[in-house]
Formats: structure tokens, C-alpha cells, sequence
């Protein structure tokens, strides 16, 4: 309304009944005196001006804002049996049975117009007005507590009784033109005085708060209607099922819902139900009446009553698959009761179990046995038992024959001398060398004697690779061996060699161990040569000499004379030198031989030559 229409009506509430007299001017009775007011300037002589924001305008408005008035209708009549009654429908509708009801909380909802005087100040300046604010019931709803069904007292005392937002009713008289300008102008001019303040942080704080418009409002009048919403808690029941609850909120002005759960259906009974009443059961999936469910003591988890069952061990209800049979009992049982056997995994009741001394793992009492050799128990898959007590353990108590894969304690063993292994008793042989007592397998056979013996003692034939003891074959200077009937008689010394001694004398022929040959190059018998060449003048066997001679002359031209003659060390050979001369005596040549005295024949090649200053030159073979 303009101020013309604002005093008019101010002063008929005052009970004074202004009338129109000429022009813009009105006049009334008061306490009997006539007065006359105007609303524009021209008419001021002769009457109180009243245009908007003369100071007989302020008081006016001042003193209306601080009375107030309000039209103000109530259009609830016994809210409460009303929504009681649309909740016993509503329940009813879906073929619960209704209990009872409470009633929680009420809100307030106004439809109308609210009168409002605002004022924007800043430090230095203010602006002052009424303004009618129109409120709808799209604005919202203002919660008024339990209290809130009951009828309305005086609503200018508080907006939220009769419904009005205050927030919203300030929020929309701020958008007044005339107020937002004033904001919008002093907002401006605060911007401006704050850059001209600088750096001065003091002034600039001063400028923004001498210059921050301020808003005030106070409501002065209403008019317009006041309807409620009742949230009302429904308690109701299925048959002979247990108590359900659900809220809706209820407008009893028109006997409307505004709010309600949602519908759904059991798929056990069909039954409509709102869902917060329905519960899902997590084995079958299926959504049921929350009465139909059970709920499990150990998971918390619900299912129908055809999928649970009893623990035996804890007697707690649990569902069917929290349960699982013992191996032992074959009861069911909770999961979580039953313990795990590290050897069989098969699970049971934990009083079923024992602790394995050795490996420290659980395992059925089943799976377990006393060791009857350190009296601990033990896990009979790791089960051992000695070969000679014939005592049951675990397996780490005993040692394992390495030569026959049995087992047996280690005081029942025998230690083998050369490896130092323990065996089952009986196992071990003597060496016939030694005397030790050791594994077969660390013993050979010698294949001369026939001696079984430590094979450390033993030696190969480098010919035919036949094993024999040290000492009972023939062996080289370089350490070879050979068997007796491998080696070969040395003619100079009558011993029989190992071959690889053995040497061939170039000039005779004759075979003998390389300690009667020459090493200067040349393979020669030495006792012969250093004969040949004088070195030696030995006259071994002289009384044999003449029928030496008698036997060989016959082979020779001219004259024959043994000039020296060594011995064999046996006796049995002799090596000579012999001067030969032919029959004039021209011609003298030193001839050499090995002479077996037993057959009185030469053995190998005779050979001839000529004694030189250098020594003895080979010439010919005779």
C-alpha cells in the first residue's frame, strides 16, 4: 500500500474514521476538537502534512509498528483427531491393524501477507519502511515441537508460530527496491573509502565498518491463513505378528498424506507392507516381513527362519551357513568354534586338539602319538619306527641306515671307522689289513690274495686294471703295479719286473731292468759295454773259462782270449769280452755277449767291434 492508504488505515484502526473534505485533505474528531491532515505539500498550511517520511508519518508508522495487527485464521479445527483419524485409514488401507499412534512433531504453514518494517543503517545514515511481504505456502513448512497442534496465541510475538520463515521473511524484504538501494549505494561507496584508506590496515577496518549496511526487521502485521502438518508415528500390526512402526505427515486442514514410506510386498505372505517393515533375507534374497526374519547371534545377519539353526557347541542361533559339521562329533557347529588340524585340515571342537611337541602345529588328538622313545607327542604322519627295537617316534628322533634306508635310534647304531656314518648293527665288516670296522662298500677284494680291505690300501694293475694290496704285485720305479704274471723276467738280475722297467740292450738283444743299461743315448747292456771298453776287468767264474772258449771257438775264425768277464748277480750269466786274432795276427777285434753258464750257450746277439782311444765301435754282428 502507499502512505496515503497506510494512514487512512492506521487511523481507522485508531478508531478515528478520517473523511475526505477537498483535494488531498482529510479531516477527524478527536476528544472533540476537528483535525485535518494532507498528503501533499500545497494543502500544509491548513493541515499535518502525512507524506511518507514526515516526522507526523514517522510517529504514526512508529506507533502502529510497535502495537501491530494481525488477521490471522486458523483453518485447523481439532488437528489431532484428524490426522488420527487419516492414519487409522491409511494403516487399514494395506490390511494392517491399527494400534495406536504418537504424534512427534507438528510444523506451520502460513498463506498470506506479512507487513514488515525494515530499517538499513550504516554509521552515519539509516533507512526506514514498511513493506508488505506476500508468503505462500511453497515458502515451507516451520516446525512448531509437539506443542504445535494447539491453537494459535499471538503469531506478531513470533513469525514461526504462525508458519512464517523468518529467514525468508527477512530475505524477501531485503529485496525491497528502495533497501536494496540503499545497500547497493553505501556498498559502493565502502569500496571506494577503503581504497582511499591505503595501507592504513586501522582505517581501512574502520571504512568497511562504518560503511556495511545493517539490516533490521520486525514483523508488525499479518493476514492470511495458518494450516499444520503432523508427522504422526502409526503403530499397527500384521495378524498376530509383533508391533510395526511408520511415519507420515498428515495436513488435517484437508485431510491429505504429504508424506508416507514407500509400499512394497512380502514374498513370503503377499502381504503390503511399507518397507521400512520389510527385511531382506540375505540367504534367499527375497524381501519378507521383518517378523519373518531371524537374526543370526554371531553375524548379525537375518534370513528366514527355514535357513538357520542352532549352534550344539554355543546353543547360539546362527544360519545353516555359519555351521559346519565337527569331524569328530559330526555336530554342527559355529565356524568360528571349530579349530583347523595343520596335518588334515579336517576341523573340530577345540577340545579335540593337542599340540604337536616337536613342530608346534595343532592337529587332532587322533592325528597325534607319544613318543615312546622321549615320551613327547608327536604327529603320527612324521610316524618313525627303529628297525632294531622296533620303538615308534617322530621321525627327528631316529637316523637312517645309509646303506639299507632303515631306520633306528643312534645308540642302536654302529659307527663305520673310515666314514664315520652309523648303520644297523651286523652291517659293518673288518678289514683284513687294518682290523677297522667299516661299510661293506669301503672294502675291496684283492684279486691276488683274496683279502678283503680298506680300498685306500689298494692299487691298480696299469696293465689290466686288476685291484690288488699294496706290496702283492710287482711294482716300477714310477709306481706303477702289475700282476705277478703280468711282469717279466729281468735276464741280467733273475727278477721279475714290472715291463715299463724293463729295457732291450741294442747290441745283444737281451732284455733287463733299465738300471743295468746305459742312459747316454744309446740302449747298451753296461755290464758288457764298460767290459768292451775296458772299464771293467773283472774275471769272474775263471774256471770256466776254457770250455767257454771250447764251446764257441768253432763260431770263430783265428784266435780266441777271454780278456774280462762279469757275473750276473744271480750267477747264472756271464757278460765277456773276448779279444779275437786272426791267424797272423794282423787283425784284433774285442767281441762282446751274455753267456748263460747253465746251457753253456750265448744268449742274444754276439757282437763285434774295435776298441778305439774313444772306447769301444760296434762293427758287426757275428
Amino acid at each position: 500500500m502507499d502512505s496515503q492508504e497506510f494512514v487512512l488505515a492506521a487511523l481507522h484502526t485508531q478508531g478515528l474514521n478520517p473523511r475526505p473534505e477537498s483535494g488531498s485533505v482529510y479531516v477527524y474528531e478527536h476528544d472533540g476538537k476537528l483535525n485535518r491532515i494532507c498528503f501533499e505539500d500545497v494543502d500544509a498550511e491548513n493541515a499535518v502534512l502525512y507524506r511518507s517520511g514526515s516526522p507526523a508519518f514517522t510517529r504514526l508508522a512508529s506507533g502502529i509498528a510497535a502495537i501491530g495487527k494481525h488477521r490471522v485464521t486458523d483453518l485447523d479445527d481439532g488437528p489431532v483427531a484428524k490426522a488420527q483419524i487419516v492414519a487409522k485409514e491409511w494403516v487399514e488401507g494395506f490390511g494392517a491393524r491399527f494400534i495406536s499412534c504418537d504424534m512427534p512433531d507438528t510444523a506451520r504453514s502460513f498463506e498470506g501477507a506479512a507487513t514488515v518494517r525494515v530499517r538499513a543503517a550504516v554509521a552515519h545514515d539509516s533507512y526506514e519502511r514498511l513493506i508488505d511481504v506476500p508468503i505462500s505456502p511453497d515458502d515451507g513448512w516451520v516446525s512448531a515441537g509437539v506443542g504445535g497442534a494447539s491453537p494459535l496465541v499471538d503469531p506478531l510475538k513470533s513469525s514461526e508460530a504462525a508458519g512464517v520463515n523468518s529467514l525468508t521473511l527477512i530475505e524477501k524484504a531485503a529485496r525491497d527496491e528502495g533497501v536494496a538501494e540503499f545497500c547497493r549505494f553505501y556498498l559502493d561507496r565502502r569500496k571506494v573509502e577503503i581504497e582511499s584508506a591505503g595501507d592504513d590496515a586501522r582505517r581501512r577496518k574502520k571504512m568497511e565498518d562504518d560503511f556495511t549496511p545493517r539490516l533490521e526487521a520486525f514483523l508488525v502485521g499479518l493476514e492470511g491463513t495458518v494450516r499444520r502438518r503432523v508427522t504422526i508415528d502409526t503403530k499397527f500390526a500384521f495378524d498376530s505378528g509383533p508391533e510395526y512402526h511408520s511415519e507420515i505427515a498428515v495436513v488435517p486442514a484437508d485431510n491429505r498424506i504429504v508424506r508416507a514410506p514407500e509400499m512394497g510386498c512380502c514374498a513370503a505372505t503377499n502381504q503390503i507392507a511399507p518397507v521400512n517393515c520389510l527385511g531382506r533375507c540375505e540367504v534367499s534374497g527375497l524381501t519378507v516381513l521383518k517378523h519373518l526374519l531371524k537374526i543370526s547371534e554371531v553375524s548379525g545377519r537375518s534370513a528366514l527362519a527355514e535357513f538357520m539353526s542352532i549352534c550344539e557347541e554355543t546353543k547360539k542361533v546362527a544360519l545353516k551357513d555359519e555351521l559346519e559339521p565337527s569331524a569328530v562329533t559330526g555336530r554342527l557347529v559355529l565356524s568360528s568354534v571349530l579349530g583347523t588340524s595343520a596335518i588334515s585340515g579336517q576341523r573340530a571342537e577345540g577340545r579335540f586338539f593337542a599340540k604337536c611337541d616337536f613342530t608346534g602345529v595343532d592337529a587332532l588328538e587322533s592325528e597325534l602319538a607319544l613318543s615312546q622313545v622321549s615320551g613327547k607327542r608327536y604327529r603320527k604322519d612324521r610316524q618313525q619306527r627303529s628297525a632294531v627295537c622296533g620303538k615308534t617316534g617322530y621321525v627327528e628322533e631316529f637316523i637312517v641306515c645309509p646303506e639299507t634306508g632303515h631306520s633306528l635310534l643312534a645308540e642302536e647304531g654302529e659307527r663305520c671307522d673310515v666314514t664315520g656314518r652309523l648303520v644297523v648293527p651286523g652291517l659293518l665288516c673288518p678289514c683284513d689289513v687294518t682290523n677297522k670296522r667299516v661299510l661293506p662298500s669301503e672294502l675291496e677284494k684283492s684279486s691276488i690274495s683274496g683279502k678283503r680291505a680298506l680300498k685306500e690300501l689298494f692299487v691298480s694293475s696299469s696293465l689290466s686294471g686288476a685291484r690288488f694290496l699294496h706290496g702283492e704285485g710287482i711294482a716300477s720305479a714310477a709306481g706303477k703295479h702289475c700282476l705277478e704274471q703280468e711282469s717279466k723276467l729281468c735276464l741280467w738280475s733273475g727278477k721279475r719286473c714290472h715291463p715299463d722297467d724293463l729295457r732291450t740292450c741294442q747290441l745283444t738283444r737281451v732284455t733287463a731292468h733299465f738300471e743295468f743299461m746305459t742312459n747316454n743315448g744309446a740302449i747298451y747292456l753296461e755290464p758288457l759295454v764298460d767290459l768292451l771298453n775296458g772299464l771293467t776287468r773283472s774275471a769272474d767264474q775263471s774256471e770256466l773259462w776254457p770250455q767257454i772258449i771250447s764251446r764257441i771257438s768253432t763260431s770263430f775264425d783265428g784266435r780266441l782270449q777271454i780278456q774280462a768277464a762279469l757275473s750276473s748277480p744271480t750267477g747264472r750269466y756271464l757278460a765277456l769280452c773276448l779279444e779275437a786274432k786272426n791267424w797272423f795276427g794282423l787283425r784284433t777285434r774285442q767281441i762282446g755277449m751274455v753267456y748263460a753258464v747253465g746251457p753253456g750257450l750265448a744268449v742274444g746277439r754276439v757282437v763285434s767291434g774295435r776298441r778305439q782311444a774313444e772306447g769301444w765301435e760296434f762293427e758287426r754282428t757275428i
